[in-house]
């Protein structure tokens, strides 16, 4: 059976912690985190060698700027809705899944969002590493409206480092760079000497972005659509300490009534000095096997019994039983 935590936050919620619940599930060597005060998604990587175990968490994406966590923005029409419930009237109701976790962010007579996180290994016989986010955006107005989405993601692990970012064109990012031919790219990573990351964008059954953009986060934070890059304003300095931010965006698209558009991308992690994966040939042909109605059960060769937190069982099957 299904469980479901809806999360109605209002305006009022800024002043309120009336609404303060968090959900978080284990999966491998990942672990994911809704805010229980804003409904921000934090994404943690594990390493279970360490003995401490409070120690063993790391989160790859920053959990320290709470006014400005990682997120999604909506632009429906001419307007901008911050999928931030401090900051929009929204609902958000979080569901467990088979495989992982689905988030739905709801602008009433607006638009849905739906994030649905699937976590597997990147290759056979490892902690799962890897995580799919699939997107799918429904426009509930009454009209054919355009939308846009873009995800702002505030990193944090290259800010140690004598360069910020990564890409498979640009093995050192320096300063502010918009990209506008993702096939270039293909991935962003941001790393420090132990753990990896990387925005995976290209390839399989990825939703190449139309643009993506490495800036300060005070720039990927702004009421700017499209992130406006200042020529030779630097990654790595004093001032940009625990300010970088990696942003994502899928330009307008037109939707009747009910219609809907979908998107994917990757998440992938490294730890220990290991370089977060590009490749996920093997993960995407392995997860394919996940959702054939003809086989017994998923391939357990990329997936890992489920944990329990929070009160929240999130069921997987190994060996063709429930875990």
């Amino acid at each position: 059976m299904k469980r479901r935590v809806v999360f109605l936050f209002l305006l009022f919620a800024i002043i309120s912690q009336a609404f303060a619940v968090k959900l978080g599930i284990d999966r491998g060597a990942v672990r994911l985190v809704l805010d229980e005060s804003n409904g921000a998604v934090i994404l943690y990587t594990r390493n279970e060698k360490i003995e401490n175990e409070e120690d063993q968490l790391t989160s790859i994406l920053s959990a320290e700027n709470r006014d400005e966590l990682s997120r999604y923005l909506l632009k429906a029409g001419p307007n901008i809705y911050d999928l931030a419930p401090r900051r929009q009237e929204l609902t958000v109701m979080a569901e467990e899944t088979l495989f992982g976790i689905s988030i739905t962010y709801t602008v009433e007579n607006v638009a849905s969002v739906l994030l649905d996180f699937l976590f597997f290994s990147h290759v056979p016989g490892i902690l799962q590493d890897t995580v799919r986010i699939a997107i799918t955006v429904k426009n509930l107005g009454k009209f054919e409206d355009t939308f846009a989405l873009k995800g702002v993601f505030d990193t944090y692990l290259g800010e140690r480092k004598n360069h910020h970012f990564s890409t498979l064109l640009d093995e050192k990012i320096f300063h502010e760079t918009l990209f506008e031919n993702i096939g270039d790219i293909k991935w962003i990573d941001s790393s420090n000497p132990d753990i990896s990351m990387k925005f995976v964008l290209e390839g399989w059954d990825i939703t190449p972005p139309n643009w993506a953009a490495v800036t300060t986060r005070s720039n990927a934070f702004n009421r700017v659509w499209k992130t406006p890059i200042v020529a030779n304003v630097p990654l790595t300095s004093f001032a940009a300490n625990n300010n970088s931010a990696v942003t994502i965006a899928w330009d307008d698209v037109k939707l009747e009534p009910e219609g809907q558009v979908e998107y994917a991308f990757y998440i992938t992690t490294g730890i220990e000095g290991a370089s977060a994966p590009s490749n996920l040939e093997q993960a995407y042909l392995g997860k394919l096997e996940l959702y054939q109605p003809d086989k017994e059960g998923p391939n357990t060769d990329f997936l890992d019994p489920a944990y329990t937190l929070s009160g929240v069982v999130i069921p997987c099957k190994k060996n063709d039983e429930l875990c």
